[in-house]
């Protein structure tokens, strides 16, 4: 009888070595992965909410190109061209003095990176030549941050792409940087520098626009080779700050009490497949739900001037906090045979989980997410249950054996 409990005892230990590691290795690879990532923003979310105060847009306008202004003002729908309505638009945003403009577009060339400028078409040469005339005038007054095209080579490596501004050197008056436009798996997550394979560093498109109003608010927030978490707004709280292009461009004046002195950051938001129709050209799901691609970047640019960022829980830490959850839950099917107390116990173990996250948050502003400690405690709690149904039916087999 000894034996069998000693057996047991071993075979239980073996187990729970096993629960830990295997839920430390999936919880450390899943920390990157998308896996659960709704969950997850929602979590995100409830621990801002519970955040003291109420933080508000400061920093930044938005101003989209939507359905009425794709689909009816420019070609091949409409008269205009797309670089002479940016031009139009940039000379409109100039008249009420923002303190930087901020362009959120792909501008990928349509020809290969091989090529020279000179296989562009002649209206679309028309078209740059338009808007690189309007970028150069209005950068004389303020900061403008255009989007940079980055690729990947054969070899993975980063590296400048070509745009339809292409090899384009602006005069030396006027204050022109560049940012890449691309957004993270992970919402979340603030997208920081890119060392591409000449070794040149290239900033996010938020980074550049935070910089160009602030310069060293990135260093401020940004001192850990790991992205930061950012602190959303949602889109209601953007209210009076998202303002259609072609309402501006009828009547600046009327908006510039949203832009005077503020960033702004121009984006599409039209629907891919007619006026109202297919879904919108730049949006993603956030931790404050879906959003167009400008509004992220606002959100970004707003973090890095409000300090509103959150690093990742130490890594020992994390490590430390699953494994204590792990064992815990162990001891509980060890010690415990009630059901209900089992589950009560449990219960407890994820409020624990649950208030860690909380104190970290908002006393220290580290995210630890608990999601994935929380199902591994579940995994396991689930297996044990499992493999006690099965060794009691192995018992009750043999009880009934010994008696015939």
């Amino acid at each position: 009888m000894q034996s069998r409990s000693g057996g047991r005892s071993f075979w239980y230990s073996v187990r729970l070595v096993l629960f830990v590691v295997i839920g430390l290795v999936l919880g450390e690879r899943a920390s990157h992965w998308d896996v659960w990532i709704d969950a997850r923003y929602r979590i995100f979310r409830l621990l801002q909410q519970a955040l003291p105060g109420s933080p508000y847009v400061r920093e930044t306008a938005v101003v989209l190109i939507g359905d009425d202004e794709y689909w009816r003002e420019l070609r091949p729908y409409g008269t205009r061209g797309w670089g002479t309505f940016i031009a139009d638009l940039l000379t409109a945003l100039d008249a009420i003095n923002p303190a930087v403009i901020v362009l959120d577009f792909d501008w990928r060339s349509p020809v290969p990176s091989s090529a020279t400028s000179s296989t562009q078409s002649p209206p679309l040469n028309n078209e740059v030549g338009a808007l690189t005339a309007a970028i150069e005038h209005v950068s004389r007054q303020r900061s403008i941050v255009l989007p940079q095209t980055i690729e990947r080579d054969e070899d993975g490596q980063y590296i400048l792409g070509r745009d339809v501004l292409g090899q384009i050197v602006f005069g030396d008056t006027g204050h022109i940087v560049r940012g890449y436009i691309a957004l993270p798996k992970d919402m979340r997550r603030i997208p920081g520098q890119i060392r591409i394979r000449s070794g040149e560093i290239v900033d996010s498109l938020a980074m550049a626009a935070a910089r160009a109003r602030t310069p060293n608010a990135v260093d401020r927030v940004f001192p850990t080779r790991e992205a930061p978490f950012a602190g959303y707004f949602s889109r209601r709280d953007f209210d009076g700050r998202v303002i259609a292009a072609g309402d501006l461009m009828r009547n600046p004046s009327a908006y510039r009490q949203q832009i005077a002195f503020n960033i702004v950051i121009v984006g599409g938001a039209w629907h891919t497949r007619a006026h109202g129709q297919g879904p919108t050209v730049d949006a993603y799901d956030t931790p404050v739900g879906r959003l167009d691609g400008a509004l992220i970047h606002a959100n970004y640019t707003e973090a890095f001037l409000d300090r509103r960022v959150y690093s990742s829980v130490r890594h020992w830490a994390a490590i430390l906090v699953e494994t204590v959850l792990i064992v815990v839950v162990a001891l509980i099917f060890a010690l415990q045979r009630r059901w209900m107390v089992r589950l009560s116990q449990l219960a407890s173990v994820f409020v624990i989980a649950c208030l860690f996250a909380y104190v970290m948050f908002i006393n220290f502003h580290q995210f630890f997410d608990p999601l994935i400690p929380l199902l591994a405690v579940v995994a396991h709690a689930v297996f044990e249950q499992v493999v006690e149904w099965r060794s009691e039916a192995r018992h009750r087999q043999r009880d009934r054996s010994a008696s015939c």
